[in-house]
């Protein structure tokens, strides 16, 4: 999937309720991996307007 096409697109949890929107991505330079994901959060679940999913 082309990395574009990622940004913009909802977050959902486990359980398919609606999280956020993906709003950046960063990439490892190194290995051209994903570190992380930032969300902006649905304003009416969370109290934060931003979380990051980090991958090791």
């Amino acid at each position: 999937m082309n990395i574009l096409k990622i940004l913009g697109m909802s977050v959902v949890d486990k359980q398919d309720k609606y999280v956020g929107i993906v709003n950046g991505i960063n990439i490892n330079e190194q290995n051209y991996s994903i570190d992380e994901i930032d969300i902006k959060l649905n304003q009416q679940s969370f109290s934060e307007l931003e979380g990051t999913i980090s991958f090791d």
